[in-house]
């Protein structure tokens, strides 16, 4: 979706386009935790910060590694930004978002003090590795999500 610049960035952080906010589940190994994020379109003018939520509950996992992807208009989604293992060379880190960790509240809220146009996507959290074998989890495929 592209938006004119007058109108300033546009955040969308739901895992479908123009619906009420919306949980899904990641499965990997047929094994299910769930995660719960800021849904629908944020719209906010350059320069002001942006909150997304992401909450999550362990089933199964006992040690979360949650993560961030974000997907730019007619590309795929990709590594935005890790908890665990996390580089400066993040893409996220490099943009000027930071994300806070909340083991006890089982949170990893996306945040960034100041927006740039540029950072109009759809940003989406999952709460643990996404290909299994890796360090510090996946950057190449997106989790398997399963709309509720």
């Amino acid at each position: 979706m592209s938006v004119p610049s007058e109108y300033g960035s546009i955040f969308s952080a739901s895992p479908h386009f123009m619906k009420p906010p919306m949980s899904f589940s990641c499965f990997l190994n047929m094994i299910s935790d769930s995660v719960t994020q800021t849904g629908g379109n944020i719209i906010i003018s350059q320069g002001e910060p942006v909150l997304l939520n992401c909450t999550y509950h362990l089933y199964f996992t006992t040690t979360p590694s949650p993560f961030w992807y974000v997907q730019y208009p007619n590309q795929p989604p990709r590594l935005f930004l890790r908890h665990l293992g996390r580089e400066n060379s993040d893409e996220g880190i490099r943009k000027g978002f930071n994300a806070t960790h909340d083991n006890q509240n089982k949170s990893f809220d996306l945040w960034k003090p100041s927006t740039d146009l540029s950072d109009s996507a759809t940003y989406y959290c999952a709460v643990s590795d996404t290909v299994t074998g890796t360090t510090w989890g996946g950057e190449q495929k997106l989790p398997r999500l399963c709309l509720t």
